[in-house]
């Protein structure tokens, strides 16, 4: 329970003193209030992981305050504390969604069996959460929440007249490393590129990774377009010296390098869905490749003559 905070709704002050002693040790912190308007207004406030609450409180009671809360978040874990030992009030929290109905006078063991329990489905909860929105080996968002935050990103940055650096980012001769330390070097590189993509960053920065060596950032709050030189900068500086993989006690030295295509979003382009952007960046990404330099910025000129090039590609292929 310690890694989740706690809204403990009691009017009575002295069984809110003995309850907050019960359980200070076993959460990250508890937020007090002394009424149900008191606690949907904290609520508001703290957006605690667990609310507790007494039933029977002045002002607004506590099944008032949880239709409340219901409302702003119907998940929100609940435990009601009550001196009802009524089925008539049992079934109305029940109905309500109160995850458990702890009775007084209090039992300090009933009340953490009861809390331990709803933290242990809300850590369930939030890893499956976690697991279908992050990438297993490197921890990184995935394309379905980058795609989210990336949103977010630009709505925030344009409502500020700022622009957005959308970066797809991949890696050069990747296959012949798995080819030629195995995937378990290939593992490493790919953690290694995460790690140094999120030491490059700022906090409010987003970084995922797609699948296979594609990764994306999104850096947001530009003032101007060459702001992005020093996260280019600390990337390049980031993989001068090559990985050191060891394996059955030999040591491997494996460079890394990076192709990165570059496209960014302003106010007056706020419109392009975050699906375009990121095309844009890919082309731009396979035009460094393809012009042997670290990264490059998107240009729809030089778009036009790729894709006569792949047109090209494919008219031959079809021959």
């Amino acid at each position: 329970m310690n890694d989740f905070t706690l809204l403990y709704v009691e009017d009575n002050k002295i069984i809110q003193k003995i309850v907050k002693v019960i359980l200070q040790t076993h959460f990250k912190e508890i937020y007090l209030a002394n009424d149900g308007k008191e606690g949907v207004k904290l609520y508001q406030e703290k957006n605690p992981n667990i609310v507790l609450a007494d039933i029977s409180m002045p002002n607004m009671n506590g099944l008032d305050m949880i239709s409340k809360i219901k409302k702003l978040n119907p998940n929100q874990k609940i435990a009601l504390l009550t001196g009802y030992n009524n089925i008539t009030y049992l079934n109305q929290a029940i109905n309500m969604g109160v995850n458990k109905y702890i009775l007084k006078p209090i039992q300090p063991k009933q009340m953490l069996d009861a809390l331990q329990d709803i933290a242990t489905s809300l850590k369930k909860e939030k890893d499956l959460e976690f697991a279908s929105q992050h990438d297993e080996l490197t921890g990184l968002m995935n394309r379905t929440l980058f795609h989210d935050k990336l949103k977010e990103l630009i709505d925030n940055s344009t409502k500020l007249n700022k622009h957005v650096a959308i970066f797809s980012i991949d890696l050069n001769l990747f296959k012949s490393i798995n080819d030629t330390y195995g995937h378990d070097a290939g593992d490493a590189v790919l953690k290694r590129v995460a790690t140094n993509l999120l030491q490059s960053l700022r906090k409010d920065d987003i970084v995922a990774r797609f699948g296979g060596d594609e990764f994306a950032v999104a850096i947001g709050f530009l003032k101007k377009h060459n702001h992005i030189l020093g996260f280019l900068k600390r990337i390049e500086d980031s993989f001068l010296e090559p990985l050191l993989y060891i394996d059955n006690g030999i040591e491997y030295h494996i460079p890394i390098s990076l192709s990165i295509g570059i496209t960014f979003c302003s106010k007056q382009s706020n419109d392009i869905s975050t699906q375009k952007l990121l095309k844009q960046s890919d082309k731009a990404m396979y035009m460094a490749k393809e012009s042997k330099k670290m990264y490059k910025f998107f240009d729809s000129s030089e778009e036009s003559s790729l894709q006569k090039k792949e047109k090209k590609a494919q008219e031959i292929n079809r021959a």
